[in-house]
Parts: C-alpha cells; sequence; structure tokens
C-alpha cells in the first residue's frame, strides 16, 4: 500500500518539486513562514464558512439574533446592547465582520505570497550561480558536444521556472488544507451528504488523467521544436557574412519558416489540447453537482431532521470543493507543462563527471626543466579514432620549440592538452617529471599564457579585453607598453575613445588582423612561465608579423615557448622544430637539421619558398 503510494504521480511530482528546492538551496524557516501564512489563511476561510450559517439563518428566519452567539462578533454586541437592539444591526454588523474577515485573510494571502516570492528569488539567485559555476566547471569537452544555444537557454530560463514551482507548491499546499477544511466541515453537516460526494467527484479525474499524459508528450515535443528554432536563429544571425557572399538569404529564410511553423504548430498543438481541461472540468464539476444535488435530494426526503442551512452550506462547501480539486488537476497541468525544462535543469547539474577535468593539489609555481610528452594517445571520444598516437617529445625550459605539420596532424589538440582544456590519461604529460593531472588547476593556468587561433574577444573595452589574463588592475603605462610592442598602440590611438573603445559583439569593428594583435598583447602582458601560440600569427601580414614575433621572441626571453604554426616564416628562428603527421612525430631538430633530412618538413619549406 505505502509503495503504490510512492509511486503514485501526484507524489512522484512533489517529491521532484521538492528535491529541486533543495537544489536550490531553499531555507526551511522562510518555507515554514509561508506555510504559517498558509495554515492561517485556512482557519479564516473556516472561520468565513462558519459565519454563513447565522448569515443564511438570518436570511431564511428574518432573525438576526443568533450574532449574539458567534464568538467575539457576541462579544462586540454584548459591549453595546443598547446600540444592537435591532435585527437590522445585527445584520450589518455581521456583513462588516464577514468583510472584515474577508480583509484578514487577503492580508494573509498576501504575506503568504510575498515570503514565497522573496525564497523563490533567493532560490533563483542559488540556482543561477549554480548552473554558471557548473558551465564554468566544464571542460570543452562538454561545450563541443552541447549546443550553446541549449545551455544559454536552461541558465536564462532556470529563473522562470523556480517561480512557477514555488508557486504551484504553496497553491497546492493551501488548496490541500482547504480541502481538509472543507471535507472535515461537510462530514459534520451530513457524513450521508459527504459519502455520495465521495462517489461523485472521482467523475472529474477519469478524463482530465488522459489529457495530462497527451500534454506531457506533447510539451516535449514542444520544446524540442523551440530548441531547434532558437538554434537556427543564433546559427543565422552568426553566419550573416556566409549568409550573404553565398547568397543563401532565401535557402535561410525557406529553413527558417519551416522551423519557425513547425514550433508553433507544436506549441498549437499543446495549447489545443490543455484548452480541453477547462471545458471538462466543467462538464464533469457540473455531472458531480447534479449527482450530488439528486443524493441531497433524496438524503432529504428519508431525512427529515436535515436543517436547509445546512443543506445550502454543504452545497456551498461542495462547490468550493470542486474548485481545489480541480485546481489540484490545474497543479499537475502546471508541473507537466514545465516539466522539460526542469529536466533540462537536472541534466545540467547532474552531468558527468567525465566533463570535468580533474583538479590535482600540487601547486605550479615555475618551470624547472621542461614537459615531456610519453605514448601520448588521446581521442576525443572513445567511439572515434585518436587524433594522437604514442606521440612522445620534449620540450625544454627556455627554449623556442615548433609543432608544425599538416592540418589534422593533432597539433591544435597537443596545445589543448597542455592547456588542460581536455584531460590527457595518466602519466602522458609531464612537467618537470611531475604528471600534470596532479596539479592543481588554477596554479598552473596562472603561469601559462597561449593565444589560439580563434581569437576570443569580450564585447568590452580594449583595455579591459588586454588587462583579463591578469588578477590585478592593469596600469595605463602597462597596457600602452605592451601595446606598442604588439603593434595595438597604433590602431588603438586612432580611435576617439581610446583604450576605452567598447570592442563590439565578435569583434565586427575590429579587422581580423587588429582582432589577433588584442589577442597577443593579452597573452603576452602575462607574466608567464609557458607560452603557447596556436596560429597567432595566422591574419597578419608578413611585415606585421615579422615585427611581432620579433616582440613575443624578446617578452619571452628565458621563457618557454610553444609555437604553432602552418606558416613557416615564424619559426625560423626555433631552437627545435618538430613535424608531426597523423597524430605522431615524424621528424625533429633545429632549422637546419630538420631540412638535411630532406623530408616532409623540407617539402613544405621550399612549397611555402622560404
Amino acid at each position: 500500500m505505502f509503495k503504490k503510494i510512492l509511486e503514485n504521480d501526484l507524489v512522484k511530482e512533489l517529491k521532484q518539486i521538492i528535491s529541486f528546492m533543495k537544489r536550490t538551496g531553499v531555507r526551511l524557516k522562510f518555507f515554514t513562514i509561508s506555510l504559517f501564512f498558509s495554515l492561517g489563511l485556512t482557519l479564516f476561510n473556516l472561520y468565513t464558512v462558519a459565519l454563513l450559517f447565522p448569515l443564511v439563518q438570518g436570511i431564511i428566519k428574518s432573525d438576526f439574533s443568533n450574532v449574539k452567539g458567534i464568538k467575539l462578533v457576541g462579544s462586540i454586541v454584548n459591549l453595546y446592547p443598547q446600540f444592537f437592539n435591532s435585527s437590522m444591526r445585527l445584520f450589518v454588523l455581521l456583513v462588516v465582520w464577514i468583510y472584515l474577515n474577508i480583509i484578514f485573510k487577503n492580508i494573509l494571502q498576501y504575506a503568504s505570497s510575498v515570503s514565497i516570492g522573496y525564497q523563490a528569488k533567493n532560490a533563483t539567485v542559488n540556482m543561477r550561480n549554480l548552473l554558471f559555476d557548473r558551465c564554468l566547471d566544464f571542460g570543452k569537452s562538454f561545450y563541443d558536444k552541447n549546443k550553446i544555444s541549449y545551455i544559454h537557454r536552461t541558465v536564462t530560463k532556470s529563473s522562470d521556472v523556480i517561480e512557477f514551482q514555488f508557486k504551484s507548491l504553496q497553491n497546492f499546499i493551501v488548496d490541500n488544507f482547504l480541502i481538509i477544511m472543507y471535507l472535515g466541515t461537510m462530514l459534520i453537516i451530513s457524513w450521508k451528504l459527504t459519502i455520495i460526494s465521495a462517489i461523485t467527484f472521482p467523475i472529474m479525474n477519469i478524463f482530465t488523467k488522459k489529457i495530462l499524459g497527451k500534454i506531457k508528450e506533447y510539451v516535449e515535443k514542444a520544446e524540442q521544436a523551440s530548441l531547434d528554432l532558437n538554434d537556427k536563429i543564433y546559427n543565422v544571425l552568426s553566419c550573416i557574412p556566409l549568409i550573404k557572399g553565398f547568397a543563401k538569404e532565401n535557402y535561410e529564410r525557406s529553413l527558417y519558416r519551416d522551423a519557425s511553423k513547425k514550433e508553433i504548430e507544436e506549441s498549437y498543438k499543446v495549447k489545443k489540447i490543455s484548452s480541453l481541461i477547462v471545458p471538462i472540468q466543467d462538464i464533469s464539476s457540473t455531472t458531480s453537482i447534479l449527482l450530488l444535488a439528486l443524493g441531497m435530494a433524496l438524503v432529504i426526503y428519508f431525512d427529515k431532521n436535515l436543517d436547509p442551512t445546512n443543506a445550502f452550506i454543504f452545497f456551498y462547501l461542495a462547490q468550493n470543493l470542486m474548485n481545489k480539486l480541480n485546481a489540484l488537476n490545474n497543479f499537475k497541468l502546471n508541473i507537466v507543462s514545465s516539466g522539460k525544462m526542469v529536466q533540462d535543469i537536472n541534466n545540467l547539474l547532474d552531468q558527468n563527471d567525465e566533463y570535468i577535468i580533474p583538479s590535482g593539489n600540487k601547486i605550479f609555481e615555475k618551470l624547472e626543466k621542461g614537459i615531456e610528452i610519453k605514448n601520448l594517445s588521446f581521442s576525443y571520444e572513445k567511439s572515434r579514432p585518436e587524433v594522437i598516437k604514442n606521440l612522445s617529445l620534449k620540450i625544454p625550459k627556455g627554449k623556442i620549440t615548433a609543432i608544425v605539420g599538416p592540418t589534422g596532424s593533432g597539433k591544435s589538440t597537443l596545445a589543448s592538452l597542455l592547456l588542460r582544456f581536455y584531460d590527457c590519461p595518466p602519466n602522458s604529460i609531464f612537467i618537470d617529471g611531475v604528471d600534470i593531472r596532479d596539479f592543481n588547476l588554477k596554479s598552473l593556468n596562472d603561469k601559462i599564457s597561449f593565444v589560439t587561433q580563434d581569437n576570443f574577444l569580450f564585447n568590452n573595452t580594449i583595455k579591459h579585453n588586454i588587462s583579463y589574463s591578469l588578477h590585478k588592475e592593469a596600469s595605463d603605462e602597462e597596457i600602452i607598453s605592451i601595446s606598442e610592442k604588439t603593434i595595438v598602440h597604433d590602431f588603438v590611438n586612432k580611435m576617439p575613445e581610446k583604450y576605452n573603445t567598447v570592442i563590439e559583439e565578435r569583434g565586427s569593428n575590429l579587422s581580423g588582423g587588429e582582432k589577433q594583435r588584442i589577442a597577443i598583447a593579452r597573452a603576452l602582458i602575462k607574466d608567464h612561465e609557458i607560452l603557447i601560440m596556436d596560429e597567432a600569427t595566422s591574419s597578419l601580414d608578413a611585415n606585421t608579423e615579422s615585427k611581432i614575433v620579433d616582440a613575443i621572441n624578446k617578452v619571452s626571453q628565458g621563457k618557454t615557448l610553444i609555437i604553432i604554426s602552418h606558416r613557416l616564416s615564424t619559426i625560423k628562428n626555433a631552437d627545435n622544430i618538430i613535424f608531426i603527421e597523423k597524430g605522431q612525430v615524424k621528424e625533429s631538430g633545429n632549422l637546419d637539421e630538420i631540412l638535411a633530412l630532406k623530408g616532409l618538413f623540407y617539402k613544405d619549406w621550399i612549397s611555402q619558398k622560404i
């Protein structure tokens, strides 16, 4: 029996909400306060029902002397007997008292709503922080497998879901208090009529339960269609130059219209079937009430002792009870409607730890000897072929090491592993003889600076972007000094706002070369032990590239510099050149040694006419 109760859909939904609330850091005392207000609200409702008895009796008998027997109201009458000496005045007192009771009831309703709203606000902050922290904890493999639009939507929409869940739970609690109150009062009035009600009321749930199952199915499809539409919009807006350049506007319009139409159709299906709830509830409620009225007529016919006032109040309570039972179905509907979003939030929080790069305990302070890679093999997924296969090489401290090779040879993958964007296999990458996985991630990343072929820039000032690699406020002198070395100062100084110029989204107000120079300045301003340059000068002209390479060599003097490049002009001064192909080292040596081999590197060197 107990197991069946736990397996009930409503119980499961309640457990889901409570679990969700725990994750958001809901404080029990605040939720208890809201429950206290809800209980007070229920008691005032009970008192209002109690006041209906003398009101109805007084109207039927045209005599309100029974008001004197009501607690609190009767005390007022006894204090001023000469004033309340007429039935009309007693009637007015009773009506005013009922009105005041309703005001107090609504004050409690407001207090309960504000209390739950305050808790929902704090829970929203906690949930957003949890989701954002989780996103920052994940390694790059998580973002390789999940769409940014999906992650963005889950994080930003969490606040709506939390508030929705809280209000649903609050309404559920209040409605259940009222249901218990109504049933208790109905039992006191007539247990026979209550039994008849218990037989007629389940009619409401026969069709509603089936509809809720269908709604859940349609909601999932509608959510997926909405996500697909968001993906489409995001991709189109991100690739406007590509679309314009290939005159694909009409093609994209067609795809967008199809996605938009599908999203609207799926949403309409949800709305269409959800709209059946109200008429079905109305028909079911009417049927139940009519059956109840028939039952009441039979009971009154055989039981002459049933007071008409009690019968009237019972019927009033039965209608209110019906509304509250309908509210429970609406609660289920609300939970079903928000279920997909709750699932997405839980999925994001419960993602497997395989996406999190493990941090060691050893603090990395300074590179003493160098980096050594031993028999490294790596694949982005277990089902995919290895990008790097049994690769071994050494990167000595204070030297310039160039890693070159054809596209897809694993160069950038190797850089990503050194930067700990992905987790490498144990005992494969060593820094000063220590497994890289043993180092604390923050301490390691604090000593590594990098420039990748994707120039990531924030929609913020140029100064902010250059100083972003630092853990302190950079002075104007530091910003200008590094900017002059990387030829950033030349174009920034011509801008009206200088270094306070805001870089627009995706750096649309800068050229490719300008964006790349800012990225290089950001890397070089950091006091790095290791500098990784992955196609760092690919967008620069030969003259600018030569100047920046000289600046990099000067700033990195005594530091360990790793250059990954297709353009062999950038690696002429490297102490060691490593040519890799298909994830394996094929050739290595300084420039003269590797050219003397007349092998793969030599062919690339000749083809680029160095």
